[in-house]
């Protein structure tokens, strides 16, 4: 910001100028500096722009509201691109594998983690809710299954037993089963846009 007198530089908390005196009226001084250092560019829709979020941004409603903002449209970008970020590239026979060996390790390890899971469909079908399963594993009284939300069936219909298939889903565990021996590995499926 800069006197509209004498054009010395100042702090935009300043309401006169150290140099001359003269009395700084925040809102006109911030808007006439900004026309003063871009007088290329006044006209237009994008000066109109950055001359009203200026404006506002010397309200307190603005400095609030302009940071938190920009603070949460960085968390959102930061947490889609980390959330849905690929741990682990792996076979649903190797997934299997690490839980028949030892339950409580690999569910640790895998639990909520984002797997890009590779298998042949073993079978497919749907629970009562309407979700879509399809089953990448299903040996030793070991299961290995993917869930689709309900609204992805006209693509998991086009399918077939025998089909190879990479899934990018979220590790939900083992299912609670009525045979305690049964080891049903359960992940939900992300969608691709």
């Amino acid at each position: 910001m800069v006197c509209p007198q004498c054009g010395q530089r100042l702090n935009s908390k300043m309401n006169f100028c150290s140099e001359c005196g003269a009395k700084i009226n925040l809102s006109v001084s911030s808007t006439s500096n900004l026309k003063q250092n871009n007088s290329k560019c006044r006209s237009g829709l994008l000066w109109k722009i950055a001359e009203s979020f200026f404006s506002f941004g010397q309200t307190t409603l603005g400095a609030i509201l302009i940071p938190t903002l920009i603070i949460f449209s960085l968390f959102q970008c930061f947490w889609y691109f980390n959330y849905y970020k690929v741990a682990y590239t792996m076979q649903a026979s190797e997934l299997a594998h690490e839980y028949k060996i030892n339950t409580e390790i690999a569910d640790k390890k895998y639990n909520k983690s984002v797997i890009m899971l590779s298998g042949e469909i073993k079978e497919k079908g749907r629970f009562n809710d309407g979700d879509i399963f399809i089953l990448l594993y299903k040996e030793d009284n070991v299961h290995v299954r993917i869930v689709f939300s309900a609204d992805e069936w006209s693509k998991i219909i086009k399918l077939k037993e025998g089909d190879h298939i990479d899934v990018r889903s979220i590790c939900r565990g083992i299912a609670p089963q009525q045979d305690m021996n049964m080891i049903d590995i359960q992940l939900k499926a992300v969608k691709e846009n």
